[in-house]
């Protein structure tokens, strides 16, 4: 029994030893640390660094996704920039055709012109030296009296604008087609065959697609269209008269399955009339491209 008290208290004296020491290192512990407000501080400080890191990357992102619309934007700038050089390269190419064909054009009409001058020179050569010729003499006077003369210098003067007609006639000629599939055709609606093929004389304007006569005569004029996905119905007007139609009508709608239509007409033209295709039907579509030339229009003086 009094080992057991012995045991007891010895326990006893552990245990309050053990308080004391555990509670002199807690408060030596808490001394070595921060204040509860250096440590609100504290986590003050990680809560602005948090939010300022997300502000951060926020930031990055937004001009991460600005620097791709520039670049693509330059990338389209480049494109544009490129299909730019390519129409100022076609339209330079086609400004020296146009070129060329003027000089040719104003060659043949120099020409024609110094042919009418050395006629008119010759008629007043002759007409001279038989006014300067005796009456009873000279036997040509005699003849033009009689008129012989005369019909010789009206058959030259005939000749001469017969020259002159050939003259124009080479020179009056066009053929143009559609480059591109053109759908939702109104009434009424010019077709414009964009693309010039031939162009003697420049009378055919591929902006408006009308064709203006330039000299009084009689004209040949061609026309053919093209549709699958639709019945389509032109009209060749000529001084704001209906003259010629031609139709196109796929029996199955199907882009396969093209079907051409047109017609030919010969006409006789005063200077100045207005000549064009226009579409007949609502909602119309023609097709034709650069490589399938389907859809044309094309016109020549005849004589």
């Amino acid at each position: 029994m009094a080992i057991l008290k012995s045991v007891f208290v010895l326990l006893l004296v552990i245990f309050t030893s053990w308080e004391v020491v555990s509670s002199e290192f807690e408060n030596e512990n808490i001394s070595e640390f921060v204040t509860k407000d250096e440590m609100n501080k504290v986590l003050e400080l990680v809560k602005l660094q948090d939010q300022k890191l997300s502000e951060l990357k926020t930031e990055m992102k937004r001009k991460h996704l600005k620097l791709d619309r520039f670049v693509k934007r330059v990338a389209d700038l480049e494109v544009r920039v490129l299909k730019q050089s390519r129409e100022l390269e076609k339209i330079g190419a086609h400004d020296e055709i146009e070129n060329e064909r003027l000089r040719g054009i104003e060659t043949k009409l120099q020409r024609t012109s110094d042919s009418k001058k050395d006629i008119f020179a010759n008629f007043t050569f002759n007409a001279a030296n038989n006014r300067a010729g005796n009456r009873e003499d000279d036997p040509e006077h005699t003849i033009i009296e009689g008129g012989t003369a005369g019909n010789e210098i009206k058959q030259r003067i005939v000749a001469t604008s017969h020259n002159q007609r050939r003259a124009i006639q080479a020179q009056v000629a066009f053929s143009a087609y559609l480059s591109y599939f053109q759908e939702h055709l109104g009434i009424h609606q010019t077709v414009k065959f964009d693309k010039i093929i031939t162009n003697d004389g420049n009378a055919y304007n591929a902006v408006t697609g009308i064709f203006t006569v330039p000299v009084t005569g009689t004209y040949v004029f061609i026309f053919y269209i093209n549709s699958s996905n639709s019945i389509v119905e032109v009209r060749l007007i000529a001084d704001n008269s209906i003259i010629a139609s031609g139709t196109s009508r796929p029996y199955e709608f199907n882009q396969s399955k093209d079907v051409q239509g047109g017609g030919t007409v010969v006409l006789h033209l005063n200077q100045g009339v207005s000549v064009w295709i226009e579409n007949a039907r609502a909602d119309s579509a023609i097709y034709s491209n650069d490589v399938d030339r389907w859809v044309t229009f094309s016109g020549f003086l005849l004589y």
